[in-house]
């Protein structure tokens, strides 16, 4: 039984399910002395409210934030909603992620080969095509990046591999655009290695363990900087590995060091959305608009999906109502 089920299911059902419990509290009863434990239980389909009424501070002192328990109990309501009053509760060790975790609809090992089969088409630079195979050769970054959350929360792409969907989309839908404006400035192989790792910096910013958390790296200095950090330090790789002491080649990686760079720094377009620095090349536009059009598209798609009738609730992030109206068939 998933979290949506038990948000329609009668009340005094009976409940006995893995979940992901998180914000544990102890809360003091209003007439009578004694506390309950108060927390959230969630899985792939959403979130629903908890309780437990006795042995409360057992289960607070073993029971930890963000890990997966095994939850009996019964459905019960409280304000018109339901909730899970808990009779049992215990830490589980085997259980299914992608049952507690949304995932991709898409398998990421072919979202992967894809990803890989463009690069591999469009980059014909020896200098980044040598840049981007450090990147397709480090197994570890392979096996990250096919499982990294694009976001967490109500944000773009927040389930696993949402980075790597994420990712694809934005490489696409900026071949689409330079191939509508064929200007002879845009530098179609940058623009594609730049959109490729322009959000390497999340690898960083999120775990899941298996609710999806931000680290502390990520909340502090955010997945722009990350990414750029770890972009220089593959830059430095490059001049080891291949250790080429001519002119060209110093010149070379260089300008791409800065030209990339700009576009992992400035790829949030503006200000207001923590951009490092607002896109000034062509390419920086393109991948800025790239990546704004599909974190949104997904976004709100999600939104719509979930509306019962007509209209959604006020959508707080974008500041407006979404209309949900049925395709012609």
């Amino acid at each position: 039984m998933t979290v949506s089920d038990l948000q329609k299911a009668a009340l005094n059902e009976r409940v006995s399910c893995n979940f992901i419990v998180s914000d544990l509290s102890l809360r003091p009863f209003l007439k009578k002395e004694g506390s309950f434990l108060q927390f959230k239980l969630s899985d792939k389909t959403g979130k629903i409210d908890g309780n437990i009424w006795q042995n409360t501070e057992y289960f607070f002192r073993e029971i930890k934030n963000d890990t997966v328990v095994k939850v009996t109990g019964t459905v019960k309501a409280f304000d018109g909603k339901n909730q899970v009053s808990v009779d049992t509760m215990e830490t589980c060790t085997e259980y299914n992620v992608s049952d507690l975790v949304a995932c991709s609809v898409y398998d990421p090992e072919i979202l992967f080969k894809q990803l890989t089969l463009i690069l591999k088409c469009e980059v014909t630079d020896s200098h980044l095509l040598r840049l981007v195979n450090l990147y397709l050769d480090d197994p570890y970054f392979v096996e990250a990046f096919k499982m990294c959350p694009g976001g967490k929360g109500g944000v773009h792409h927040a389930y696993i591999s949402g980075l790597l969907e994420h990712t694809l989309s934005v490489i696409r839908i900026c071949l689409s655009i330079s191939d509508t404006y064929p200007f002879e400035q845009i530098d179609r192989q940058l623009l594609v290695v730049g959109a490729f790792l322009h959000d390497t910096g999340k690898l960083e910013s999120y775990e899941f363990s298996p609710l999806i958390t931000m680290t502390d790296r990520g909340r502090l200095l955010g997945h722009l900087p990350l990414g750029y950090e770890n972009f220089c330090k593959q830059i430095e790789r490059l001049k080891e590995i291949w250790n080429i002491e001519t002119p060209e080649f110093k010149a070379a990686v260089d300008k791409a060091k800065t030209l990339i760079g700009h576009l992992i720094l400035s790829h949030h377009g503006s200000y207001e959305f923590e951009t490092c620095r607002l896109p000034m090349t062509l390419e920086a536009l393109i991948l800025s608009q790239a990546d704004n059009l599909d974190a949104n598209l997904v976004r709100v798609a999600k939104v719509i999906d979930d509306i019962p009738e007509d209209w959604s609730a006020h959508d707080n992030l974008s500041k407006r109502f979404y209309f949900k109206s049925e395709p012609n068939t």
